[in-house]
């Protein structure tokens, strides 16, 4: 499966800070972008990343990737 390149960056940084606001700042977003990205990332992957073992997955694949 193939990300769009927003959603993998913004993807990237919310796994390093997990807050929003701070996600935004870092990408010159809006926060409700920062929002809308992350349903988009678990709407095309069909993981929740308000799950630690789904959220590593995701890490390691990108990590990988």
């Amino acid at each position: 499966m193939t990300f769009p390149a927003s959603a993998a960056c913004t993807l990237r940084r919310i796994l390093i800070s997990p807050v929003c606001g701070s996600t935004a700042r870092r990408n010159h977003l809006h926060v409700n972008s920062v929002h809308y990205r992350i349903g988009r990332v678990e709407l095309l992957t069909g993981r929740d990343l308000s799950r630690l073992d789904r959220t590593l997955d995701l890490y390691a694949a990108l990590r990988c990737g």
